[in-house]
């Protein structure tokens, strides 16, 4: 086909034909802006709504945590009681399971004098005195206390062979220096 137009008007048709593509960039420019801008604001709408449930369960937490409060307390003074006991029962000095475990060590032909046992006796040299039927008694008296666990730093103050006292079956008065160790049993 010959191309019989003039030059102005073939120049006008390119220019329209430009017009009408840029046109058609500007309304598709256009469409994606309003589609950007009702995805932007149905994400703010989501976001606002999550915002607003997620207030509202944590209203609902702080509540719950507050009616809790209480329990808290409890739970605490329980807690700090049963350190303050557990600190009693660890310093406590169980004098029954002491005068057991000396009974225990003595062997046959002892008899003690007496005991006096008080909370300062314990981890402290004290003396315990004693009558024995015969050296061999002595010895093993020692002999118990040094293997126990009730007594460390065992050693023997006084032994005297007190025959003329008048008590016949345990005439040897022995006094011992111990240190009395706690018994936990």
């Amino acid at each position: 086909m010959i191309n019989l137009l003039p030059d102005g008007n073939k120049k006008e048709l390119r220019a329209a034909r430009m017009n009408v593509v840029l046109l058609r960039y500007n309304i598709f420019t256009l469409v994606t802006v309003v589609l950007f801008l009702l995805a932007l604001g149905g994400f703010y709408a989501y976001l606002t709504s999550t915002k607003a449930a997620a207030e509202t369960s944590n209203a609902e937490n702080q509540a719950k945590a507050n009616s809790y409060n209480d329990t808290k307390k409890a739970a605490e003074e329980y807690r700090a009681n049963l350190a303050t006991a557990k600190q009693i029962l660890t310093n406590q000095v169980n004098y029954t399971s002491v005068i057991f475990g000396i009974t225990e060590l003595l062997p046959k032909g002892v008899v003690l004098d007496n005991v006096n046992l008080s909370a300062k006796d314990f981890g402290n040299q004290t003396v315990i005195s004693a009558h024995a039927a015969s050296f061999d008694s002595v010895a093993q008296l020692k002999q118990n206390f040094q293997q126990s666990k009730v007594f460390s730093n065992v050693f023997f103050q006084t032994i005297n062979n007190a025959g003329d006292t008048g008590d016949d079956k345990h005439p040897i008065s022995v006094t011992v220096s111990v240190k009395i160790n706690k018994v936990t049993k």
